[in-house]
């Protein structure tokens, strides 16, 4: 999570809200963590940066990190 939020932190990403989740594995009974954020971001943030961004960190820390970027409330 640390990692994560600080990558985000430096590209100036706001965590709203971040849900957490420790569960057995159907097949081995492993524990697996999954984690779920919703956050803000500037509108002039250009979507291929955050990912090469979430990809290098993905394959440095060996998770997969998955991201949607959603159409902010217009005022």
């Amino acid at each position: 999570i640390y990692e994560v939020s600080y990558a985000l932190a430096e590209l100036s990403i706001n965590v709203i809200d971040m849900y957490s989740n420790a569960f057995p594995a159907s097949m081995t009974g492993e524990y697996m963590f999954e984690a779920e954020a919703t956050a803000e971001c500037a509108a002039d943030l250009i979507e291929a940066h955050l990912g090469e961004t979430l990809d290098a960190l993905s394959q440095d820390l060996g998770i997969d990190i998955d991201f949607e970027m959603m159409p902010g409330a217009q005022p």
